[in-house]
């Protein structure tokens, strides 16, 4: 997952090099009333943007990464029937003690866990694989 976030960093900051970059080499070639002093302008636009984007506080919650056809057996904490895996994610999110979250694709519903694959197995037998798992990730 780090080097996920990190390979994410560093395309950001090069962007916003790249486009400071630009943004200078227009403004130093453009003359007076020339249409290069827009673009500039437009390459430090986006590179505040950008910036803005990069430092500004991650407000929307855990992520939660999907592991295919697995499951947490004799772990479900509570029931959350008629959902879809978003509505799952909400109910965990509000839920302190949620860490991972168990959904059955054909029937629709989910089963909220205080445990994750980190501190127990998955399963991963199960027929024709109704289940993907959901494990909750802070970023703090």
């Amino acid at each position: 997952m780090s080097t996920l976030l990190g390979a994410l960093d560093y395309g950001i900051l090069g962007f916003c090099a790249i486009n400071l970059i630009l943004g200078w080499r227009l403004v130093l070639r453009a003359g007076p009333g020339n249409s290069r002093l827009t673009y500039a302008f437009m390459a430090f636009g986006f590179a505040l943007a950008a910036l803005n984007w990069y430092f500004e506080p991650r407000r929307d919650g855990p992520k939660y990464v999907r592991v295919l056809n697995a499951a947490i057996p004799s772990h479900d904490d509570r029931r959350v029937a008629r959902a879809n895996p978003d509505d799952c994610k909400r109910e965990c999110t509000k839920d302190p003690d949620c860490e991972s979250f168990d959904y059955h694709k054909t029937e629709r519903y989910c089963e909220l866990s205080a445990a994750s694959s980190e501190n127990t197995s998955l399963r991963t037998d199960y027929p024709n694989n109704p289940y993907d798992h959901y494990i909750r990730v802070n970023f703090d």
